[in-house]
C-alpha cells in the first residue's frame, strides 16, 4: 500500500478530501511526504496537519504544523510559516491567541490587495479564510462573512472551501438565496461533496425539489453518505408521484448499506435510520400500516433506538 499511495499523484489526496474520505486522504499525503520534491513537502505537511485537525488528533497537527512552517520559510512563503504557527495555538486550546496572531499578520495587508502577486494574494486568502472560522467561535458571523468574501475574492487553488464557508456563514445569518450562490460557485470543483450537498439542501429548504436531484445524484456519487440519502429520499417524496421512488431509494440501501467512511469523531448513526426514514415517508402518504409494519423491523433490529418507538407512537395517534 506505501508503495500504492507513494505513486498516486498530490491531487489525489486532494480529490479524496474533498469526496469526504478524511482517513483515506491522510494515508495519501502522509505517504507522499516521504517522497516528494522538496518545494511539495510544505503543502502535504500542511494538508495532513488540517487532516489531523479534523479528527482532533491535535498533537500530531501541531508537530505537522511545526514542519510545515520551517518548509514554508525555506521555500520564502513567509505569510503561510506564520499562518501555520498560528494554527499550532488553536491546537493547543488558545484560539484567542491564533486570532491575535493572524489580526498581527494583517495588519501590514490593509486596502486593496487586488494588487499584490499572485503568491501573496494566495498565502492571505488563507489567512483571510481562516480568521472567517476563527471569528464563527467568537459569534462575530458578520466579520466571518467580510473575512470569507475576501478570502474568495483573492482566491487560491482551493477557493471553493472559501465559497463553502461562505455559503454556511450566510445560511446562518437566514441569507438562503445568496448561500445558494456561494454553494454553486464551489461547484466548480466537481470533487466536492460539500458544495453539491450544500446546493441539494439549499434548495430543498427552499422547496425546489425537482432542481435539487441532481445535486443530490452527484453528491451521492462521490460519496454515497447515509445522511444525504435520507434527504433525497424526503426530497423525492416530496414530489407528486415520486414517493415509490424514494422507498425503492431507501429500500436499495437497507439492503446494501452504503459504503461510507466515517468520521471517527462523530457518533455514528443509528442502524436503523433509513428505516426510519422509510417509516416516515409511508406515512406521510397516508400509509400508517406500512409505516408500523418498517418500524417494528426495524426494532427487532435495534431495540436501543428510542427514537423508533417514539414515531410508532405518533403514527400510532395519527391513525386515531
Amino acid at each position: 500500500m506505501a508503495v500504492k499511495l507513494s505513486k498516486q499523484p498530490i491531487s489525489e489526496g486532494y480529490a479524496l478530501w474533498d469526496k469526504g474520505y478524511v482517513l483515506g486522504a491522510m494515508r495519501l499525503f502522509i505517504f507522499k511526504a516521504e517522497s516528494v520534491p522538496p518545494f511539495q513537502l510544505a503543502g502535504c505537511l500542511d494538508a495532513i496537519a488540517h487532516l489531523m485537525v479534523q479528527v482532533e488528533e491535535f498533537e500530531d497537527a501541531i508537530e505537522n504544523f511545526t514542519n510545515a512552517a520551517e518548509k514554508y520559510e525555506m521555500i520564502q512563503h513567509p505569510i503561510l510559516a506564520k499562518y501555520s504557527r498560528a494554527k499550532i495555538l488553536e491546537c493547543k486550546s488558545d484560539p484567542a491567541g491564533a486570532l491575535a496572531a493572524v489580526n498581527e499578520l494583517l495588519k501590514d495587508f490593509q486596502g486593496d490587495l487586488s494588487g499584490k502577486d499572485a503568491k501573496t494574494k494566495a498565502g492571505l486568502a488563507r489567512v483571510f479564510f481562516y480568521r472567517a472560522e476563527l471569528l464563527v467561535k467568537t459569534d462575530d458571523i458578520a466579520n466571518a462573512i467580510a473575512d470569507a468574501t475576501q478570502a474568495v475574492a483573492l482566491g487560491w487553488d482551493r477557493v471553493h472551501t472559501g465559497q463553502i464557508l461562505l455559503g454556511n456563514l450566510l445560511a446562518m445569518k437566514g441569507n438562503k438565496d445568496a448561500s445558494l450562490s456561494a454553494f454553486k460557485s464551489a461547484t466548480s470543483n466537481i470533487n466536492s461533496y460539500a458544495a453539491y450537498e450544500g446546493v441539494a439542501l439549499g434548495l430543498k429548504d427552499l422547496k425546489r425539489f425537482s432542481e435539487a436531484l441532481p445535486f443530490f445524484d452527484h453528491a451521492l456519487s462521490l460519496h454515497t453518505k447515509t445522511t444525504l440519502i435520507r434527504e433525497k429520499a424526503f426530497c423525492l417524496a416530496e414530489i407528486e408521484g415520486k414517493d415509490v421512488e424514494a422507498i425503492a431509494l431507501l429500500d436499495q440501501h437497507i439492503k446494501e448499506p452504503p459504503k461510507e467512511e466515517f468520521d471517527p469523531t462523530i457518533p455514528p448513526l443509528p442502524r436503523c435510520t433509513l428505516h426510519k426514514a422509510k417509516a416516515a415517508v409511508l406515512a406521510d402518504a397516508g400509509k400508517f400500516g406500512e409505516a408500523l409494519a418498517v418500524l417494528e423491523a426495524a426494532k427487532e433490529l435495534d431495540a436501543s433506538d428510542g427514537e423508533i418507538l417514539g414515531m410508532i407512537t405518533q403514527i400510532k395517534d395519527a391513525q386515531q
